[in-house]
């Protein structure tokens, strides 16, 4: 319920608005002319798309943890994700994950909670993030309780950062501090207003890593430690204050180094203690005695990963990812699994956090997402995951299979990827979303699955028995028993038996690709690649047992050229096989290769390098998509190409994006009238591409999966798998539609009530007989809030399945209530800019007489925002119809050119050249150069409009 009304978000780094671009000028034009070019700018701020509908699957790999106490007295565990989705914070209210931000902030790459004793509570939540383009935000809104995405700032102190490149951040009592690129270490300790150069272990040299080191009893943070990476060497430093120096600390055992941490207990007799952790599996943790002076030793023999530790001083304990120690880090007391039938659930190296209430309770990434164990002092317990992972969508997809022979077995669904194997027996009948067995990793090994296969293998049209992973740890496991836990998996693949001589390290080894014989259920084969940086091998293996066993196919061994093998392609007369590796030059390394019959067992045949003719012959290949019969897709380095007996490079032929084309799928029944449907996708935008007629090839950008990058994709209802989610462009039932457009139905008439509103009430303002929102207002917008009614149109599941396709400040959304929450937060800071742009910022007097200009600017582009949203909704039906491609079309832009027109003639009759300069003197939007007459001032009212359109119409693009 809305009892003030709000301002508008503010852009980070320059006080504007978010999404307001830089206008276009057109200072010769005709005013006509000046608003036909605003209005031919829609295409691009307001790509529409089908419905896309999120599949329901949860989870992913957490990169940095921490913990603190809200305002309210709530605690809160927020974490950043690998992919495009940022991070998440908890809800208690609904037993949930909220993601960070609406719309693509970039991956985080460190966070952490203020702890600064002396400007901000240790429970105030003041979060910091580092992205991984180096910048530095912070959000004040958990101070006093609750989470708010918008109040995200920039934090540079006044332009001290602007020309830094953050790479690790770290916080405590002192303050938050940031190490850069350039080798300096900067604190703020005001919550990021300003930042201060406190050293420079090494200029130059990139800071990895900062240890603070609080001596109470002689003194304040008398020292940093720090890594730094000097000429290509991590070097661990000491920098005592004042920090005008710093002392090289030599690590016996030389590890490699990573991080540095120091215990903050100073009463104990070996003080300062620190530890220094890894970057790759190495010996553990090693641990120096007296600040590094001396007593050097590895604390533990296991291997493991250790990124974070953290210390809990009144209890004596020391966490970090493998576990706890109670000996001042000797040794650690491992973690124990989740049980799951499943199979287990493993605590992950990498991030890990005390909670802030009850240091028993700690929090650990795991394979799934987060996980909760207590510690009693002896030993623990596993409590669970963390609200069951629910709304993350970190799910980095690496594959996808169905078998489209019959309704029963397109109802079973697999992915694999970086957390492990997905399989739904319900995927068409389970509305809105699947019901997912997950995450399940074959054996419980925990190696990212990259390539899946299921198979109806008695073909009953029913069950489908045989399901095979393979991970990048070059294993392929095999059940016959649906898969659908951990233990059923038989390891069949193992490189260092069945493809030796085919790569560097079996470490490092990657199952790429998994396809069965079109003739024979029982002859196999799989694609594997070395893919560690460097290195050079890989090739195609097979089996005519099912899987059982496996060997590299003969036709491989006769090519004689172990190389990466990324995807296998079989057709009724060939075998296409895609190669490449991007640290790779040699052209024999690159494109197709083929034999010239089907493959038949063991000997395919001699493998003989494809030439096309095209770029394609020397590009990375991603994907191969097509037919028994052809033709051929290819999604590559180079473009998206299409081959039948000739070879076209269609993404060059349309005038496509160039890049790197991931992933390419195809409709094996195209639309009537249509000869041919496929579909292709390069960095987050998925391309349809077809051939209806006269007109040859066209394409259509279908779906922008906002931000987030496609991996890979299959039809037989266009499944898209990304950075971050699993989602479907073919999954929307008509209640999904019918939620969809509840939502633009309700926008709309909520932002004209409140347009219409508040115009009103500015009106009143001018007078000098109110202050807005008055009462009068407040009591209407309070009115058409009230009226939203989404709870009957959609219900939290639906909102959830269409979370990334709500437009402005809703995308990410989890309920109905949320939805409305954030519809009533964006058009409230629309209609407050688009106010503005009538009155400027200080209402208190009108530019004309009796404010004849601003009233007539109100009601005259209160109705062309009207047109714009009832156009743009109806066109966003049509295309979920499949009856158009994008919006705007002809006729949103029919309209907008006829209410421009009317708009233009009007706001001559209530302003004149002398009114266009008072507002401007008095303040206009952000994106209105100087005005200084009547058809400057239309122009600066449709630059105004098109940004508002652009918040309200689009998935918001925060601008950092």
């Amino acid at each position: 319920e809305m009892k003030t009304f709000r301002s508008k978000p503010q852009r980070f780094n320059s006080g504007k608005k978010i999404n307001y671009r830089t206008p276009i000028r057109y200072r010769n034009a005709s005013i006509v002319g000046v608003l036909l070019c605003l209005i031919a700018l829609l295409p691009s701020l307001a790509a529409a798309s089908l419905v896309r509908v999120h599949l329901g699957i949860w989870g992913g790999r957490a990169i940095d943890m921490d913990s603190c106490v809200d305002g309210a007295g709530e605690v809160r565990v927020v974490s950043s994700v690998e992919g495009d989705a940022a991070g998440y914070v908890t809800d208690a209210a609904t037993s949930s994950w909220r993601p960070f931000f609406y719309g693509r902030p970039g991956q985080i790459q460190e966070l952490e909670i203020d702890r600064t004793s002396s400007s901000l509570s240790s429970t105030a939540c003041s979060l910091f993030t580092l992205l991984y383009d180096g910048r530095v935000f912070v959000n004040n809104s958990m101070v006093t309780g609750g989470f708010s995405r918008v109040p995200w700032a920039l934090s540079d102190g006044g332009g001290v950062l602007a020309a830094e490149y953050g790479t690790t951040l770290t916080s405590n009592e002192t303050g938050v501090y940031l190490g850069t690129a350039s080798g300096n270490i900067y604190r703020t300790i005001d919550g990021g207003v300003t930042w201060t150069l406190l050293a420079t272990p090494s200029a130059g040299s990139p800071v990895r890593s900062i240890a603070p080191y609080v001596d109470h009893g002689s003194g304040w943070d008398p020292t940093l430690w720090a890594v730094a990476e000097v000429s290509g060497v991590a070097t661990l430093f000491e920098i005592p204050a004042p920090y005008t120096s710093a002392s090289v600390v030599s690590v016996s055992g030389s590890p490699v180094i990573e991080r540095v941490h120091v215990y903050p207990d100073t009463s104990i007799a070996t003080a300062p203690l620190l530890f220094v952790t890894g970057d790759s599996p190495s010996e553990s943790v090693y641990r120096g005695l007296n600040g590094g002076v001396s007593g050097w030793t590895t604390t533990t023999e296991a291997r493991h990963y250790f990124q974070q530790m953290r210390f809990d001083a009144a209890n004596a304990r020391i966490y970090a990812v493998s576990g706890v120690s109670t000996d001042y880090g000797v040794t650690f007391n491992s973690l124990p699994n989740f049980s799951r039938t499943e199979g287990d659930i493993h605590p992950n190296d990498g991030t890990m956090v005390i909670d802030p209430v009850d240091p028993a309770t700690v929090y650990y990434a795991s394979d799934w997402f987060i996980g909760e164990w207590q510690f009693s002092g002896t030993g623990w317990t596993p409590a669970g995951e963390v609200y069951n992972n629910d709304r993350v969508a970190a799910i980095l997809n690496n594959s996808m299979d169905q078998v489209p022979n019959t309704p029963v077995t397109k109802d079973t669904f697999i992915i694999g990827g970086k957390s492990g194997v997905g399989i739904t027996s319900d995927f068409l009948t389970s509305a809105p979303t699947p019901t997912w067995t997950f995450p399940i990793y074959p054996q419980s090994d925990g190696a990212p699955v990259s390539a899946t296969r299921i198979q109806d293998y008695d073909g009953d049209g029913v069950v489908m028995e045989n399901v095979f992973a393979g991970n990048n740890g070059g294993k392929i496991y095999r059940s016959t028993t649906q898969g659908l836990t951990a233990a059923s998996y038989t390891q069949v693949f193992t490189p260092a038996v069945d493809a030796v001589g085919y790569f560097d390290d079996v470490d490092r080894i990657e199952i790429r690709d998994i396809m069965f014989s079109a003739t024979n259920k029982d002859h196999m084969y799989a694609g594997f690649g070395d893919w560690d940086t460097g290195r050079v091998g890989g090739g195609v293996a097979c089996s005519t047992n099912n899987g059982l066993t496996w060997a590299v196919d003969a036709g491989w061994v006769a090519l004689a050229n172990p190389m990466k093998v990324n995807a296998l392609h079989i057709m009724s007369s060939n075998f296409v096989v895609g190669v490449g590796k991007q640290d790779d030059p040699n052209l024999t390394h690159r494109g197709l290769y083929e034999t010239g019959a089907a493959p038949a067992g063991c000997a395919s045949g001699t493998f003989s390098q494809v030439v096309t003719g095209t770029a394609l012959d020397g590009a990375v290949i991603h994907d191969i998509a097509g037919s028994l019969t052809g033709p051929m897709y290819v999604a590559s380095s180079a473009g998206l190409f299409r081959g039948d007996g000739t070879w076209t490079d269609i993404s060059g032929a349309l005038g496509l994006p160039s890049g790197d084309w991931k992933a390419t799928t195809y409709n094996p029944t195209p639309p009537a009238g249509c000869a041919e449907e496929f579909f292709g996708a390069v960095g987050d935008q998925v391309y349809r591409i077809r051939d209806c007629g006269t007109s040859g090839y066209v394409a259509a950008l279908i779906s922008p999966t906002p931000f987030e990058e496609v991996r890979v994709m299959l039809w037989d209802e266009l499944i898209i798998g990304g950075d971050s989610s699993v989602s479907s462009l073919g999954h929307a039932k008509k209640r999904t539609i019918k939620c969809r457009a509840g939502f633009d139905k309700a926008r709309d008439k909520y932002v004209n009530a409140v347009a219409k509103a508040l115009g009103s009430c500015r009106n009143r303002e001018l007078d000098g007989v109110t202050t807005c929102p008055d009462a009068q207002a407040q009591a209407a917008i309070d009115k058409a809030a009230g009226k939203l009614g989404l709870a009957k149109r959609c219900g939290d599941d639906y909102v959830v399945a269409l979370s990334d396709s709500w437009a402005s400040l809703c995308t990410g959304a989890g309920s109905t209530e949320e939805l409305e929450a954030c519809l009533i937060e964006s058009g409230d800071a629309a209609v407050d800019a688009f106010a503005e742009g009538h009155f400027g910022p200080s209402p208190t007097s009108a530019v004309s007489l009796g404010g004849t200009c601003e009233s007539g600017m109100t009601k005259t582009y209160a109705r062309v925002l009207k047109t714009a949203l009832k156009s743009y909704s109806k066109c966003e039906r049509s295309i979920e119809k499949e009856q158009e491609t994008s919006c705007p079309n002809d006729a949103v832009l029919s309209s907008l050119d006829r209410a421009a027109r009317k708009a233009a003639a009007k706001l001559g009759g209530s302003c004149t050249d002398a009114d266009a300069v008072a507002l401007n003197a008095r303040g206009l939007p952000d994106v209105c150069a100087p005005v200084s007459t009547v058809e400057e001032l239309a122009e600066c009212q449709m630059s105004a409009l098109s940004a508002i359109l652009d918040d309200l119409l689009t998935p918001e693009q925060t601008e950092f």
